[in-house]
């Protein structure tokens, strides 16, 4: 029970990690193509969503290559720290990416890569729906970017925020293909990137423990539902006017 509890926190951490930085970053992406580029939005549009449709599997390959200790990510710091000769960045070269300390730092960046499109997406197409002419009436009140965007499109945003806060938790209370293969199947170091579903998959599969297994798929269920009816409750139609009002 204890590694249940363990593999539960392990979710919690890198889906907090993951899933304030792809909403922050998502959220700020769509802003900055309806807002700022607006020709070629549609392109850009398709081309951060591709992430979403690659294979776990596959960048999972590119993310060892690129966090190895002799990857590309410590050679930069390397050049960095000779060019402007900072021994003490250079003494705690290289990193391991993939120790008990960085693993779920290193899980949480590849879920937000493959996330982040996906969700810039569903917020672009709910700022685009907001009305010209509710933009116009706030232009002549003299409204700055910051006050338009705090007071008519956010507030506009709330249900596509929910929608995409919830699939996003349901998402990464199963995530099971980035710890797989980013920790090879064990979990990495001190267990420090198990998650919920690859514990599930070592009682049942590796441990041949079906009855394990099966009680984990129903805690991990009944989190799920918890949380979606929560935020129903809190979000649903009737907490949306809520919010409005």
């Amino acid at each position: 029970m204890m590694f249940f509890w363990l593999s539960l926190w392990n979710t919690v951490k890198i889906s907090l990690i993951s899933g304030v930085s792809q909403h922050v970053l998502a959220i700020s992406l769509a802003y900055f193509l309806l807002q700022v580029i607006r020709r070629g939005a549609e392109f850009f549009k398709a081309a951060i969503f591709l992430p979403y449709i690659t294979s776990s599997v596959a960048v999972s390959l590119v993310v060892f290559n690129v966090f190895s200790p002799f990857g590309v990510i410590n050679a930069g710091f390397e050049s960095l720290g000779h060019y402007l000769k900072l021994p003490h960045i250079l003494d705690a070269l290289p990193v391991d990416f993939f120790d008990a300390e960085w693993i779920r730092i290193t899980i949480a960046n590849q879920v937000t890569w493959k996330y982040t499109g996906i969700n810039a997406v569903i917020y672009m197409t709910g700022m685009a729906s907001v009305s010209k002419d509710i933009y116009e009436a706030i232009d002549i009140d003299g409204a700055n970017k910051w006050q338009k965007f705090r007071y008519i499109t956010a507030p506009l945003l709330v249900p596509y925020i929910f929608f995409a806060t919830l699939m996003t938790i349901i998402g990464n209370m199963q995530m099971f293909e980035e710890p797989m293969m980013l920790t090879r199947g064990s979990g990495g170091i001190a267990n420090s990137g198990m998650t919920v579903s690859l514990y599930l998959y070592t009682m049942g599969w590796d441990w041949s423990d079906m009855g394990t297994a099966s009680a984990i798929a129903w805690i991990l269920f009944s989190i799920i539902a918890f949380f979606s009816a929560l935020f129903f409750l809190c979000f649903g139609k009737k907490g949306l006017k809520r919010g409005y009002n």
